[in-house]
């Protein structure tokens, strides 16, 4: 599978494949593809129903999975993330929110403590960015901490929370980050090529991703799993789009684990057998008479993001068993672990975060309680909800 941003309904964007990327599919989904067609509205007083017209396309998936890795350059002090690939997960991410923010790299200087931290001043970061810290053998366990910026006394000195571990000292990093955050309508329409097999391709045109679940699990590759539709289609001969780059199995980081992966409630971490995040997309097709599809469209009308826990042990949440009650926040997958000179390390969280219910499960001979939370909106300029990525 090859994909592209696609910035006009029905216009293919890379008619020779030149701008696509491959997807590093973990599980493919079989697409469905075909038309639609209407009856004809004719009473001929004859048992036999009368010829259909066809008045569009349609294409969709489901249940196609992607590994969980973090950004594929070096990070670092000065790394100015907008300089990082736009590789499939990168391409995702953006469809299903719609705004990046792109960080550079920071250094500390001494004077920081586990809620305060000093910068050497050369990049500003602004409230309620989601910042990753990194320092090699002083974070216990020894792994990126991510963080919400949740004050900013001038361009060097910050408050953060959770509190980290252990208080950085001057050798510590912010590496570069790239942030996503929803806005109203959604991201950029994806374009895809799904080989189909040694001799065709499938070219798939106005993709909007209609559903998105990051899982996390003990001692399991995290994954990120996702549905698509979209409305014109074409078979075609392979080689139809010429310059399409070489498809590739893995990618050039490690997939994430779910490893030193915690979910943060309120300020404390909680072990977890299982997190997932579900980013609840409801999708709506913007028709129109003027399309020869009957289409110009497909917009994300609504974000209904849920983050579900299953828990170490039974009572693991039962300081937070009161239905209805907000809370910060904040899921980590991976630690951080380093390849040459990149982090690889993703998070997501939101400010304000309402505990739905709680759903007891039998899981052989433990009974576990699972946490079940929905963002909710805080109001006013506050990001309701981000996912980070260094």
């Amino acid at each position: 599978v090859w994909g592209a941003r696609q910035a006009s309904y029905g216009v293919d964007a890379d008619p020779t494949g030149a701008s696509h990327v491959s997807f590093p599919m973990s599980q493919l989904a079989l697409v469905t593809y075909g038309n639609e067609t209407v009856e004809q509205e004719a009473f001929t007083g004859r048992p036999f129903g009368v010829p259909v017209i066809q008045v569009g396309q349609d294409w969709s998936f489901s249940g196609a999975r992607i590994p969980l890795y973090g950004l594929t350059s070096n990070t670092g002090d000065g790394f100015d993330a907008s300089g990082a690939p736009d590789d499939a997960l990168n391409m995702i991410l953006d469809a299903v929110h719609g705004v990046i923010r792109n960080l550079v790299g920071e250094g500390l200087t001494t004077g920081s403590t586990v809620t305060d931290i000093v910068t050497d001043g050369a990049e500003e970061f602004e409230q309620y960015d989601l910042i990753p810290l990194r320092q090699d053998g002083l974070l216990t366990p020894n792994r990126v901490q991510w963080g919400y910026v949740t004050a900013k006394a001038d361009a060097a000195n910050y408050t953060i929370a959770p509190a980290l571990a252990s208080a950085p000292d001057d050798t510590a990093i912010i590496p570069g980050a790239r942030l996503y955050r929803p806005q109203s309508g959604g991201g950029s329409l994806i374009q895809l090529v799904y080989r189909l097999d040694s001799t065709a391709d499938l070219h798939l045109l106005d993709g909007r991703i209609t559903s998105l679940k990051v899982s996390i699990g003990a001692r399991q590759p995290c994954y990120v799993e996702f549905s698509m539709r979209g409305t014109s289609w074409a078979e075609v001969a392979v080689g139809t789009k010429a310059s399409l780059p070489a498809a590739i199995s893995s990618v050039s980081v490690p997939t994430i684990l779910g490893l030193h992966s915690p979910i943060c409630v309120n300020g404390t971490n909680y072990p977890s057998k299982l997190i997932e995040v579900d980013y609840g997309l409801s999708t709506e097709f913007d028709e129109s008479t003027e399309s020869d599809q009957g289409r110009d469209g497909d917009d994300v009308v609504d974000y209904n993001v849920s983050i579900t826990a299953t828990p170490k042990y039974a009572t693991t949440f039962s300081a937070l068993q009161q239905p209805g009650a907000s809370y910060p926040v904040l899921v980590q997958a991976g630690g951080g672990d380093m390849t040459g000179n990149r982090v690889n390390s993703l998070a997501a969280g939101a400010p304000n975060a309402q505990v739905e219910s709680f759903a007891p499960t039998e899981d052989g001979d433990r009974i576990r309680t699972n946490l079940v939370m929905r963002v909710i909106d805080p109001g006013g300029t506050v990001p309701p909800f981000q996912s980070g990525r260094t």
